[in-house]
């Protein structure tokens, strides 16, 4: 009988490999040259969106992160036509006519769509499943569960553990977050469950740190797929299912990370987990769904960027 492996043993409900439907495949060049040739659309939507003159916003538009402003003015635009607000209510709001807003509908759909979510995931999101575009960046765990009445700030909580550099603390409370979020604390010989995929958990001792650095540790994630082998998203980088030596990730407690020590496997429940601002809507049926402090309610209403219920 064949020796039972990770490689061999894997669970049905784990995410398909897409790398292409995660990462960016809109060239820096492509971007500039769409900047370019709706510079004046993309600048009435920023100066609206921030209430900034159109000359500071054309500044920011041509900037060295122009990248950044011109998403910003693709959320602001595509989350109206998503709210279902007419050509002409988007072209009141925005200052601009008509005919332009019409024109406009197409490729910024197009372009948008194309970038996937890599400027907006990163390992946590990712081992997650969680492709959405709430927030830059990714996801932490925890950060859903803040959103409470009464909730403490978990980022605090990291911080103070920082300050008197507690790793042992700092990886309970990790494992305590990602519990939060809706897993399940599996251990490091978690073998495949029915209705869950594993995801492993990792943290950067302080002495492995990069130099240069400004946090004393950090954590990673990585997620199994469906064919039976592992991926994860190093920060904003792309979507891989490479380690450090570009060989492929067939067992996460061996595999080249870069210095984290693996901590355990977590079950993630079938299809994932809405992870991140405790106002984004839940889409998940086993996500953490609480009622959010008042003051943050107004986040939450038409808060879904555009094209998310179409993907």
């Amino acid at each position: 009988m064949a020796e039972t492996t990770l490689t061999t043993s894997f669970s049905k409900a784990a995410p398909a490999y897409e790398p292409e439907r995660w990462n960016n495949q809109v060239t820096p060049q492509q971007l500039a040259n769409f900047r370019d040739e709706n510079k004046t659309v993309l600048t009435k939507i920023l100066a609206a969106t921030r209430r900034q003159s159109e000359q500071q916003a054309a500044s920011d538009l041509m900037g060295v992160q122009s990248h950044y402003r011109v998403n910003d003015a693709l959320i602001a635009f595509n989350k109206s036509v998503e709210n279902g607000v007419s050509d002409a209510d988007i072209a009141g709001r925005f200052g601009l006519k008509e005919k332009d807003v019409a024109n406009f509908r197409k490729p910024a759909r197009d372009i948008y769509l194309k970038q996937g979510f890599q400027d907006y995931a990163n390992c946590y999101s990712y081992a997650m499943n969680d492709p959405d575009r709430y927030q830059y960046l990714g996801d932490r765990p925890g950060q859903r569960a803040e959103g409470r009445v009464g909730a403490t700030s978990n980022w605090q909580k990291h911080m103070d553990l920082e300050k008197s550099l507690n790793y042992e603390g700092y990886k309970n409370l990790l494992l305590k977050e990602v519990e939060s979020d809706g897993a399940i604390i599996g251990g490091k010989e978690a073998q495949p469950m029915e209705g869950y995929y594993r995801v492993g958990v990792y943290a950067m001792p302080p002495d492995k740190m990069p130099k240069g650095d400004n946090g004393w540790t950090d954590m990673h994630f990585v997620r199994e797929n469906s064919d039976g082998t592992w991926s994860h998203k190093p920060g904003s980088n792309p979507v891989t299912n490479r380690d450090k030596d570009n060989k492929p990730i067939l067992d996460p407690k061996t595999a080249n990370l870069g210095g984290y020590e693996f901590l355990t496997f977590v079950y993630v429940p079938e299809g994932g987990l809405d992870v991140g601002p405790s106002w984004e809507p839940r889409s998940k049926e086993a996500s953490v769904d609480t009622p959010l402090n008042p003051q943050e309610n107004w986040k939450r209403r038409g808060a879904a960027p555009f094209p998310e219920a179409q993907i």
